[in-house]
């Protein structure tokens, strides 16, 4: 008698038995803070005509990075990641990351299944709880890293994994993200983008908040805040 009362008390447990996902990092919330906003480097556009001594050219590039949550992946942090170039849209990804036991930061990147006529930012405030993903797995050989640098400053590596033209591995974009801008150098000429002798410089236009569930229960301080 004593086995099954034991029996159902597991079972009953077992049912009212909920995973929340686990508190958001400080390196995490830093990153996640610091990432989300929306960029342009429309200032470059205008120095790479003035500066006929450089005599560089960039792509006139805007791209999303919005903190949002997936029903996909519930217990996540996740991005939306959006990039236009020369005022078309290249790139629609879910980025899921995670950190490892040695503050590394890992994202995963998701191909977002593309709406017909899609226009550049049409995502920028849309819910996007449902969107439909190409695939439920991520894409291979193409982890993003970034590691922390200093209180406000991340570099890492992003991998080019729309770009057709690679024979082998994904051309790789070296990225510093720091309170106010993301410089990316495009680090092979088979890259979508222009590559140039001057990184991108791509700067903040709109902020976004974080999702109200990732923060709920912590007390982090801004990054970028002058305290």
């Amino acid at each position: 008698m004593t086995s099954l009362k034991l029996s159902l008390f597991l079972i009953v447990s077992c049912r009212f038995t909920t995973y929340a996902r686990e508190v958001l990092s400080e390196n995490l919330y830093s990153f996640t803070t610091m990432a989300g906003a929306s960029y342009s480097n429309e200032v470059q556009e205008i120095v790479d005509k003035l500066d006929v001594d450089v005599n560089d050219k960039h792509d006139v590039i805007s791209a999303l990075w919005r903190p949002v949550e997936i029903a996909a992946f519930p217990d996540n942090w996740t991005y939306y990641i959006e990039e236009s170039v020369n005022g078309v849209v290249h790139r629609m990804n879910i980025l899921v990351l995670s950190e490892d036991d040695y503050g590394i930061i890992h994202g995963q990147q998701y191909d977002v299944k593309r709406p017909i006529d899609y226009k550049p930012k049409q995502y920028e405030f849309a819910d996007l709880t449902n969107v439909e993903l190409e695939s439920s797995t991520p894409k291979p050989g193409c982890e993003i890293l970034f590691t922390r640098i200093e209180r406000n400053v991340y570099i890492g590596t992003y991998l080019d994994c729309e770009s057709k033209t690679h024979l082998s591995a994904p051309p790789p974009y070296s990225f510093t993200l720091t309170c106010n801008t993301i410089a990316a150098f495009v680090c092979s000429r088979s890259s979508f983008e222009l590559y140039a002798r001057l990184s991108y410089i791509f700067f903040k236009k709109e902020r976004y908040a974080l999702p109200a569930q990732w923060i709920e229960g912590v007390n982090y301080t801004d990054p970028c805040s002058l305290s």
